[in-house]
C-alpha cells in the first residue's frame, strides 16, 4: 500500500507527530519533587533528571531530625505526586545538669533542640574547668562533656592532665613544651 502525501501533508503528519511525543511526555513525567524542611529527598532521588510515571521516589528526614511516622515513599501517578506520609520530629539533647556554682543557658526554655547551644558561666570565685559551650548534635547527644566551675582558689597544678581552664569572659588553653 502506497500513501502521497502532498507538502502540506508531510507538515500535517510532523506537527502531528510532534504534539503526540510533547503530550504525552508532559503527562508521564512528575516534576522534581517539593520538600519542607525537615523531609528532603534523598540522594538516589537527588540523582534523577526525570520522574516518568509509576516511579517511586523516597524521602528521608533532614539533618537534626528522626522519622516519626511513614514511610517516605511517594509515587508519580498522572503527572502528580501522591501525598507524602513521612513525618519528622526535630532532635532534642536532654536539658543540662546544673552546675555546682555556675549557670547555662541557651535560646528556650525547653530542652535544646539539634544546633542550639549551650553557654556556660561561673560564679564569682569559681573558673569554668572544660569549654564554655556545648552544641545539640544530630544523634541527640551533646559535642562535648559539661563543664565544671573550681574555686578559683584551687591549685593550678590541678590542670597538668591539658584541661582548658577559662573564666567567664576569657578562655586560655595549657601551653605545650
Amino acid at each position: 500500500m502506497e500513501v502521497l502525501l502532498d507538502t502540506c501533508g508531510r507538515r500535517t503528519v510532523k506537527v502531528l507527530l510532534l504534539l503526540h511525543l510533547f503530550f504525552a511526555k508532559a503527562t508521564a513525567d512528575c516534576p522534581k519533587p517539593q520538600t519542607r524542611g525537615d523531609v528532603v529527598l534523598t540522594d538516589n532521588a537527588l540523582l534523577m533528571n526525570t520522574f516518568p510515571k509509576g516511579v517511586d521516589v523516597t524521602l528521608e528526614c533532614a539533618n537534626g531530625f528522626v522519622k516519626d511516622s511513614g514511610s517516605g515513599v511517594i509515587t508519580c501517578v498522572d503527572d502528580n505526586w501522591t501525598e507524602p506520609d513521612l513525618t519528622c520530629k526535630i532532635v532534642t539533647c536532654e536539658i543540662p545538669v546544673k552546675l555546682t556554682k555556675g549557670n547555662s543557658s541557651w535560646n528556650s526554655q525547653d530542652e535544646p533542640m539539634y544546633g542550639q547551644i549551650i553557654h556556660y558561666t561561673c560564679e564569682e570565685g569559681y573558673t569554668l574547668i572544660g569549654k564554655n559551650s556545648r552544641r545539640c548534635s544530630e544523634s541527640g547527644e551533646y559535642d562535648s562533656p559539661p563543664p565544671a566551675c573550681e574555686d578559683s582558689s584551687a591549685t593550678p597544678t590541678a590542670l597538668r592532665d591539658n584541661t582548658v581552664r577559662t573564666s567567664t569572659t576569657a578562655a586560655a588553653s595549657p601551653s605545650v613544651g
